[in-house]
């Protein structure tokens, strides 16, 4: 399960998987959205995550922060000495701690351990550094609380996968202590959207599209290069890392952005462990009532617990 290596989960995506899959393709005509409507996208996903029902034997407490508010879920029988660290996806731009509940209080279940996830300042009113900024606070924020940095781990999926490695590197450079492992799903990568996936990948992936990515990418990165080791970290130097579990699936268009994370540490001399899932949606891990997603999220909470 860990190591150096990829893992291929080579078995079909699930029925009921497939089913959800086909209908997000008929309702969700990517190239039609307005990319540039960030309002509306917000309001639609909040809208629809007050829908989701979220789980019992987890209680939900706010916490404001310095400039932005979080969240502790809580399951009643985690381990009070650890903790997941997560930082949400949704492109810089649009998500919250709302529209990811259930899948963050899904891994803390499974994992048996609290939640920290935080509301990060968003694009393109707050391009880079706001969210790396944030996200930085936050770690030193559990650190002030009392959690030894060995029993934390940091967790994220696509933008917020992205900006969990950014995180790790901005600690690095501060010399504040590096959490036990980091767990990517789907990360956001290369904002520049240079990966072969990005092209070849286009006709299988359900919710991003290429002109996405790159408006996207260049409202994030702001004033500072896409190639920005901070902004993209397939450009850094990721020496001295912690372990890395990387999940994707081989149809979306960030398979490239998880691939050349996974490839970028291993030469690096990080631990890291790439598992490519076959056929599924960008982060189905978040739709928990998919047997896949169950599957998925097992598979991080038995990493988690390898490590913190």
């Amino acid at each position: 399960m860990t190591g150096n290596h990829t893992i291929e989960i080579t078995s079909s995506p699930s029925l009921r998987a497939r089913l959800m899959q086909g209908a997000i393709g008929m309702l969700t005509n990517v190239g039609k959205i307005d990319r540039t409507n960030y309002q509306l996208h917000r309001e639609k996903l909040e809208r629809w995550s007050k829908y989701v029902p979220q789980l019992k034997d987890v209680s939900y407490h706010p916490e404001v922060l310095n400039g932005f508010t979080a969240e502790w879920m809580k399951p009643e029988k985690a381990r009070q000495d650890r903790v997941l660290y997560y930082l949400h996806g949704g492109g810089f731009a649009i998500c919250s701690v709302n529209t990811h509940r259930k899948l963050i209080a899904s891994i803390a279940r499974k994992t048996g351990v609290n939640a920290f996830a935080i509301n990060y300042r968003l694009s393109p009113e707050h391009p880079f550094p706001a969210a790396l900024e944030d996200a930085v606070k936050g770690y030193e924020y559990l650190l002030q609380k009392g959690f030894a940095p060995e029993k934390i781990l940091i967790a994220g999926d696509s933008a917020g996968g992205g900006l969990a490695i950014s995180t790790l590197l901005s600690l690095q450079k501060k010399n504040i202590p590096l959490p036990a492992a980091a767990v990517c799903i789907a990360p956001w990568t290369d904002l520049e959207g240079t990966g072969n996936s990005h092209t070849t990948n286009a006709r299988t992936e359900k919710l991003l599209d290429l002109p996405t990515i790159k408006i996207w990418g260049e409202a994030y990165a702001g004033k500072v290069s896409l190639r920005h080791p901070f902004v993209s970290p397939i450009y850094a130097d990721l020496s001295g890392l912690p372990p890395l579990y990387i999940q994707v699936s081989t149809t979306e268009m960030l398979l490239d952005d998880a691939v050349r994370l996974h490839e970028r540490a291993l030469s690096c001399g990080v631990n890291s462990t790439l598992e490519k899932w076959n056929g599924l949606i960008h982060v189905w891990q978040v739709h928990t009532f998919l047997p896949d997603a169950r599957k998925a999220i097992g598979n991080i909470a038995e990493f988690a617990n390898r490590h913190i």
